[in-house]
């Protein structure tokens, strides 16, 4: 790959990254031996450059990076590739990571076996992932992985569902992927700390999802195709 490949792949999918995380808060909910877990990650403007995997030129900041990036005004003398040879992988694998809130179906902790590689945990799957950091209340993401993530982590859980939401927003409303087998959930069994993030009353979802309530409520099946105009950064 050559940095006018590398150009057209980081232009492309800045705008992919507007369109579908910018601002976003996602809640990843994972499975571990019948215990329920979840953490929520921010995607800011800046974390976009950490994503790409390049290294700025004249002082050029994440966010005037991203900027020209969404303005078709980035060009070759802004950016190099990395000295490790890790940015035409990391590049290859960046569209399909740019829809990681469909497509995430594990994560775990990083268990260090990349001594260069500075992140808490990873989720994806086994053909790309992405690293997350701690910050405060939430995780950011810090790169990007053209790798298995199973040989990377541990404490590996089977995510069983992905909410997103702006940021500016209370609580989740869109559900973007939910493990199959997953499509009847029983509110009861929700743990109180996720319900309390997730209005279930107005989820909108390309999926068919039913919530079975308890004391002989009806069950309220929410069936959606989803659309530009249904469902928030969707793609």
């Amino acid at each position: 790959m050559d940095k006018q490949e590398a150009l057209k792949i980081i232009i492309s999918c800045a705008k992919l990254y507007q369109q579908n995380l910018e601002n976003t808060n996602l809640l990843i909910v994972s499975l571990k031996t019948r215990k329920v877990n979840f953490l929520e990650a921010k995607f800011l403007r800046g974390n976009y450059l950490h994503l790409a995997g390049v290294v700025t030129n004249n002082g050029i900041s994440a966010q005037l990076f991203y900027q020209k990036c969404l303005n078709n005004k980035l060009s070759l003398k802004d950016f190099e590739f990395k000295g490790d040879g890790t940015t035409p992988l990391k590049l290859s694998v960046l569209p399909n990571l740019m829809n990681i809130h469909k497509s995430l179906n594990m994560i775990g902790d990083f268990n260090g076996s990349k001594p260069k590689l500075y992140a808490d945990k990873l989720t994806g799957n086994i053909m790309a992932c992405i690293g997350l950091t701690k910050s405060g209340a939430y995780y950011a993401p810090c790169t990007t992985l053209k790798e298995d993530i199973r040989p990377l982590i541990n404490n590996q859980e089977r995510v069983i569902a992905v909410f997103l939401k702006n940021m500016k927003e209370q609580v989740y409303t869109s559900l973007t992927y939910i493990a199959k087998g997953f499509n009847n959930i029983e509110v009861e069994k929700i743990p109180v700390d996720i319900l309390n993030k997730i209005d279930i009353d107005n989820i909108k979802s390309s999926f068919k999802i039913t919530f079975v309530k308890s004391n002989n409520e009806e069950n309220e099946t929410k069936e959606q195709i989803a659309s530009d105009s249904e469902t928030d950064k969707d793609n």
